[in-house]
């Protein structure tokens, strides 16, 4: 017995001399979360414990019908009287997330019906179905109005997927997110595409106050009944009869842009968080943002900040540790108030897809997929969407049914963070282009992912293309000494296991040593 604990002393004696900076966060297994493509062909072939539904089709527009004998005029005059509702394809798929042991997961409301819209945009206008970023007319530039589209459509979903029978057989709904992308909004700031939703600061404002109203019951209605004036969250649902469905929900920041180039993105992040950057005008030559000055009416109604996270055209070492070239976990935190920064940081949605990718080989997408998890965690994020699985970047080819070495290269990063303890913090760090990220794993061996990111795309030397590599699951030549703390082995990609060697070949694939 002595010896036992004379050994474990001298290991921990070693943990902290190599590992000085101690951070006892355990990874969990939400923060592996994914989008899905109809059809997403369950069960899924990956491991993963949060889910958001915007990839799958399931939103606003599909769920909240208007059917015969009733017209538009009649759902727009009394919605909770008229419009109908189909939740058949949700609920299948929050059944087949619940088998698969997932709960707690990401709902975005966005993506207006067009029965419910204002008016019909010319074609083009919207990112998705023709009518989808148009809202609907009761709610005014001001953020007044009835809003009671909107709000039934909140109160209808919320309270179906919280009954205590229905939750018996599937996932559960705890997290809500107003709206998809408001950042593609030409009153805004628009940067060049189609719309995701045409709204002033203040309608987003009363998006978001009416939904943590709807469903935690708490806070305050801003520019209700009219504009300037303000209504308690009890005061309001007791004029519309509803009663709160979910106490222990969040609400999750509508989500923002990564600021890819200059400050564009951040700006208006500002104003949509604290309205505390000019220009802001979003209704004429005048603006609707009337919560500067420390009012941070947006920013105090969410949960949950929330950012769009695509790495297309660089390595994800570029964007995402504190001091990289674009900084952008860092530049994001340096316009969140004190309250904002102590608030969880999502990914809401992100992988190697977007404009001009580099990313086109099998091999190279497998190693941006272990790379850009553990520098998101590294970064402080701490729930991530992969968009997605079977799609844009994707993990599981749905045409041959099989797993791609993506999909491979995610279970593996699954395996090895979810359950393990990384010591350092940040996480990850480097020395010139090679990255460790050492960590304790859930089983208490000492391990360290292990890569070269001089290699593959993005990097300065070949091969930039990891398929072409001799060996793809490296993708690299650089001799790499161990670590005497990991002489039990070291696993690849696939998750095969090789034996220990003093020295190991790395490259743009991180490999994983472990101890004993």
């Amino acid at each position: 017995m002595k010896r036992i604990a004379s050994f474990v002393y001298m290991w921990a004696i070693a943990s902290l001399l190599r590992f000085p900076q101690v951070s006892r966060a355990q990874i969990p297994a939400s923060f592996f979360g994914i989008h899905i493509s109809n059809p997403g062909g369950f069960p899924l072939k990956v491991k993963d414990a949060n889910f958001r539904n915007l990839g799958s089709g399931q939103a606003w527009w599909r769920l909240n019908t208007c059917n015969a004998p009733h017209t538009s005029a009649d759902c727009k005059s009394n919605p909770a009287a008229n419009s109908s509702f189909n939740f058949g394809t949700l609920d299948a798929i929050l059944t087949e997330i619940k088998t698969a042991g997932v709960n707690d997961i990401l709902f975005t409301l966005a993506n207006t019906p067009a029965w419910a819209a204002s008016y019909t945009p010319p074609r083009g206008t919207c990112t998705v179905p023709p009518a989808s970023c148009i809202l609907p007319p009761d709610i005014n530039p001001d953020g007044s109005g009835a809003n009671a589209i909107w709000d039934n459509w909140v109160e209808h979903i919320a309270a179906h997927v919280n009954d205590p029978t229905w939750l018996e057989n599937h996932a559960h709904i705890k997290y809500w997110e107003p709206w998809n992308e408001i950042f593609q909004d030409p009153l805004t700031g628009n940067d060049g595409g189609n719309a995701s939703i045409i709204a002033t600061y203040a309608q987003n404002l009363r998006l978001i106050e009416d939904t943590r109203c709807l469903i935690l019951g708490v806070g305050t209605i801003h520019n209700y009944p009219s504009a300037g004036s303000s209504t308690a969250c009890s005061t309001y649902l007791t004029a519309l009869g509803y009663t709160a469905i979910d106490h222990n929900a969040n609400i999750v920041l509508s989500s923002q842009e990564a600021p890819y180039s200059g400050s564009f993105f951040l700006n208006i992040a500002q104003n949509y968080l604290y309205c505390n950057h000019s220009p802001k005008n979003d209704n004429g030559s005048s603006t609707t943002c009337t919560w500067s000055g420390g009012l941070n009416w947006l920013a105090n109604a969410v949960d949950i900040m929330n950012w769009h996270m695509y790495v297309s055209s660089e390595e994800p070492e570029a964007d995402l540790p504190a001091g990289s070239t674009n900084n952008w976990i860092q530049r994001i935190k340096a316009i969140l108030a004190p309250a904002d920064r102590l608030k969880p940081l999502w990914n809401g949605e992100g992988s190697c897809a977007g404009p001009g990718p580099i990313w086109n080989d099998n091999y190279s997408r497998a190693g941006f997929v272990l790379r850009y998890m553990a520098l998101l965690w590294s970064s402080n994020v701490t729930e991530s969407m992969w968009y997605m699985y079977n799609a844009n970047c994707p993990l599981f080819n749905s045409f041959s049914k099989t797993l791609m070495p993506a999909g491979k290269a995610w279970n593996s990063s699954y395996n090895w963070l979810v359950g393990s303890t990384p010591p350092n913090t940040p996480f990850c760090s480097n020395a010139g282009t090679v990255w460790t990220c050492p960590l304790v794993e859930a089983n208490g061996k000492p391990a360290e992912l292990v890569w070269d990111s001089q290699y593959g795309p993005g990097g300065t030397t070949a091969p930039t293309n990891c398929s072409t590599a001799s060996e793809p699951t490296i993708c690299g030549s650089t001799t790499y000494t161990v670590p005497a703390l990991y002489s039990a082995d070291w696993i690849d990609m696939d998750g095969m296991s090789h034996p220990y060697s003093s020295t190991v070949t790395i490259g743009a694939v991180p490999i994983l040593l472990e101890g004993s």
